[in-house]
């Protein structure tokens, strides 16, 4: 009985922790996925040139296909031209400075205070190399908020989606803090060398398992905390109930059959 308890225990914990770290993965790929399409289909709607609409025009038009996108500017590098939507803000202004002499073909920024609406966002970068000497930059805003939401139905456990730098995303968890490796005093990312895999980490004197799983594009993580504490929590309470049980089932049979043998042997000394 007990042994049969913990396998379904056990059984049904794996489960259920893959299919909501698996869920998060897919939901945040596809939101993401989709932010790098829209900037690289808007630059290439830009470069064919076959639009009589402007710059300014398509930028518009992009912001109300999907309400979400908060600021969208588009840089062509080669004749050194910045086309904004009229953004003032000195944190994105400093990103779209260095998105002109960084090397990368896509890119997350960390969260940055929008201080016009006082709410933090995130900016997604996409370059494009036309030749040697000509590269076209889109990039899109969004609020942080979005990727929260992003993650669809709740997380049965606390997750974060991490970048590579530990900087936090997203998180379902009132911890605050914006890096995931300060908060939880680790000193690198040497433990998320993988695609997926689990870790440990020990956290005002309790040992806190994590479970990852990494998202193919600048280098973002999945991260979810593996309540094995509660689980085996769980399975030694119902082993103890079982155990519990038995003795008590043990202990009737053992008076019910001492009781029949003193009667026995009562009834023959007396005989």
């Amino acid at each position: 009985a007990v042994s049969g308890t913990y396998s379904r225990y056990k059984s049904n914990y794996s489960l259920i922790k893959e299919e909501s770290i698996t869920r998060l993965q897919e939901n945040y790929y596809e939101k993401i996925n989709n932010i790098e399409n829209d900037a690289g289909g808007f630059i290439e709607s830009i470069k064919a040139g076959t639009s009589a609409e402007t710059v300014n025009e398509k930028i518009d038009f992009m912001k109300s296909l999907n309400n979400e996108y908060k600021h969208i500017f588009y840089i062509d590098a080669y004749n050194n031209m910045e086309i904004t939507d009229n953004i003032d803000n000195n944190e994105l202004k400093k990103l779209i400075s260095e998105a002109k002499s960084e090397n990368f073909e896509f890119f997350i920024s960390n969260p940055y205070l929008d201080k016009a609406s006082n709410k933090y966002m995130v900016t997604f970068v996409k370059k494009i190399k036309i030749s040697n000497f000509e590269e076209k930059i889109a990039g899109i805003t969004v609020l942080q908020d979005y990727l929260l939401k992003a993650a669809g139905a709740k997380a049965e456990n606390r997750y974060y989606l991490i970048k590579d730098n530990g900087e936090i995303l997203a998180t379902n968890s009132p911890l605050s803090g914006n890096s995931f490796y300060s908060l939880y005093h680790m000193q690198n990312n040497d433990d998320l060398d993988e695609v997926e895999g689990n870790f440990t980490v020990r956290s005002n004197g309790q040992n806190i398992d994590f479970m990852y799983k990494k998202l193919e594009m600048d280098k973002l993580y999945i991260i979810m905390e593996d309540s094995r504490l509660s689980f085996y929590k769980g399975v030694y309470s119902d082993i103890f109930l079982s155990l519990l049980l038995c003795i008590i089932v043990s202990a009737l049979i053992f008076t019910v059959i001492f009781f029949f043998f003193y009667t026995s042997v009562f009834r023959l000394i007396h005989n």
